[in-house]
């Protein structure tokens, strides 16, 4: 007997040992009653199947703040005023004597630029008539140049044109100028020969148009037209005698032209005769433009103070002021002798 209840509580804490691992293995916490040698475990409560089902949403949850980075955080924006020191650095005008130096240095740069340019330009003068004659001498000029002359400007057309690419590629403006006019001298001539063959023939046809037109007017006068009838006599006489003087003067002038060659120098020149067909225009344009005198109409008797009145419409006016219309309708004449009596109430 004294032995019995020491093996009982030997077996019941193997039995709870037992219990627990089985527990432990399953993951469960169950409750364990022991009241003497029997066992039972409890069933699980309700709250613990809520929490249960509750733990799984959570999990996930944390997954995914697991899953999302860390935001990161927004650096502070530090603000460092700072001083900039500023330095002034004025320019002040210029003195009087240097700005007086310095003008008259550019106006020393101006003028020798110009001059510079002039012998540039009086260079280019001498190259151009070099090839300008050179050129015509074989073309439009040939037939107004005798043939020694011909020669001879040929011959100095070449020296200068050697002259320019070697002693005179720098030489002063007025050696230059010097250079152009001894072409000149000789090259004028010719071009002043070959100008008036072109432009003469075309002065002396108007000449001889103005002269024709006016000797036209002149044969009409005298041939009694209605036209100039108005025109005095003397007045005309001007007029033929200018054109007569100025036509003997043409033919003198063409007749000697004739007789001359071209490379010889003309009789008259252009101008001269543009200066005659501006003097006969002088003389003749205002007698042959004179108008015609206007004839008056006659004029109608006004009387002092009244409008104007015809004598024959005054006339009649005093031989009918007696007169009347005749009366229609029964009425008596003014003349009859008889009279109507009327009694009025």
């Amino acid at each position: 007997d004294m032995e019995c209840p020491n093996q009982r509580p030997t077996e019941s804490s193997d039995v709870d040992k037992n219990i627990q691992q089985d527990n432990s293995e399953a993951g469960t916490q169950p409750q364990v009653q022991t009241d003497g040698q029997q066992t039972s475990q409890s069933p699980p409560s309700p709250e613990l199947t809520s929490e249960e089902s509750k733990t799984p949403d959570a999990d996930k949850a944390n997954e995914k703040k697991v899953d999302q980075p860390p935001e990161a955080k927004k650096p502070k924006i530090k603000v460092v005023n700072v001083e900039l020191p500023v330095e002034a650095n004025l320019v002040w005008q210029l003195g009087r004597d240097l700005l007086n130096m310095y003008i008259e240095t550019e106006g020393k740069m101006i003028m020798q630029d110009k001059l510079e340019k002039e012998r540039n330009d009086a260079k280019n003068a001498v190259e151009e008539c070099v090839y300008e004659f050179r050129d015509k001498l074989c073309g439009p000029y040939e037939k107004f140049i005798c043939e020694q002359e011909h020669e001879k400007f040929l011959r100095l057309l070449t020296e200068t044109e050697d002259w320019l690419y070697e002693e005179g590629e720098d030489q002063a403006k007025q050696a230059y100028i010097d250079k152009l006019e001894e072409l000149m001298k000789m090259g004028t001539p010719v071009k002043v020969r070959f100008q008036e063959a072109e432009e003469r023939p075309k002065v002396l046809e108007e000449l001889g148009q103005r002269l024709q037109h006016y000797a036209k007017i002149a044969a009409d006068f005298r041939g009694k037209d209605e036209k100039y009838n108005h025109i005095d006599e003397s007045e005309m006489k001007k007029v033929e005698k200018s054109v007569n003087e100025v036509m003997e003067w043409m033919n003198n002038v063409m007749n000697a032209q004739a007789k001359r060659s071209l490379d010889q120098d003309p009789v008259v020149r252009t101008h001269e005769i543009r200066a005659k067909v501006k003097e006969l225009n002088n003389v003749c344009e205002p007698v042959v433009t004179q108008p015609k005198p206007k004839i008056e109409s006659p004029k109608l008797e006004r009387t002092p103070n009244g409008p104007n009145i015809d004598k024959k419409e005054d006339l009649e006016g005093k031989n009918n002021l007696g007169a009347e219309a005749p009366h229609q309708n029964g009425e008596c004449h003014p003349n009859e002798k008889g009279s109507v009596n009327m009694d009025l109430d």
